[in-house]
């Protein structure tokens, strides 16, 4: 999951130049990128180090709503210096995510952020089902479950693939057991297609329509995840039982 969430962070990054809304020039590029990443990872080294002694100032204050204030303030105005430097304001507030979870007071963010946590997820989902267009799934019922079941497919696939490492590479690697098991329970969409698919459509690279089917294609995959968890257990417990007398000899 973590990795999940990490990949999308260069595609916030790249998706503007995907699109042909960054500059063109290779050099112009180059200098945007070197901005980006050196300017960038400058800002969140020096900001980590500041920080740890703001935080250490706030927190002798002992009010809650201070250290709320804080995290806060990082997180726009990381987001405000990602977009003056190129970047988009969402790759700035995952920035901030990064930055804030390196400091010496991450339990005390976590727990501090946390009503809020509950609000803004329930307003994220909320915003994302309402995007959900019964219409038009309806209208494109066979393009909606082709999405769905290829979604599902692929990546189990992709997932289960990636357990299957040579034993040299990876001696802990999972049994095809919990190896079958992991795909399934993953293998629904992320969270983050949702923040990406909208900054598609910002971008316009994504006409509404479209954008809306892989909303739908994305929600759907995530509403049957506890199917794919009773079937991943289902699975994997039938070849637990039987001994994996066929599985063996191919692992």
């Amino acid at each position: 999951l973590l990795l999940q969430d990490l990949a999308v962070a260069p595609l916030l990054v790249l998706l503007p130049f995907v699109v042909g809304q960054g500059p063109t020039d290779y050099a112009a590029i180059g200098f945007l990128t070197a901005k980006a990443s050196i300017g960038f990872g400058a800002v969140i080294y020096v900001g980590s180090i500041v920080l740890r002694r703001v935080f250490a100032w706030v927190a002798q204050t002992r009010s809650t709503e201070t250290f709320v204030a804080l995290c806060l303030l990082v997180s726009v105005g990381m987001g405000t210096l990602a977009k003056s430097l190129g970047l988009t304001d969402t790759a700035g507030a995952f920035a901030a995510g990064v930055l804030l979870a390196s400091s010496n007071y991450r339990a005390q963010i976590q727990a501090d952020i946390l009503p809020f946590k509950g609000i803004l997820l329930g307003i994220f989902f909320m915003v994302a089902g309402s995007s959900f267009d019964v219409n038009l799934c309806i209208r494109e019922l066979p393009t909606v479950a082709t999405g769905v079941l290829a979604l599902i497919v692929l990546k189990a696939a992709t997932l289960f693939a990636a357990t299957r490492v040579p034993r040299w590479m990876e001696p802990n690697r999972l049994s095809i057991p919990d190896a079958i098991r992991l795909s399934l329970l993953l293998s629904g969409g992320g969270e983050f297609a949702f923040v990406l698919l909208a900054l598609a459509e910002k971008l316009e690279v994504l006409p509404p329509e479209l954008g809306g089917l892989l909303t739908a294609i994305v929600l759907i995959t995530m509403a049957v995840t506890p199917v794919l968890g009773e079937l991943a257990d289902l699975v994997s417990n039938q070849l637990e039982d039987d001994g994996l007398s066929v599985l063996t000899g191919i692992d």
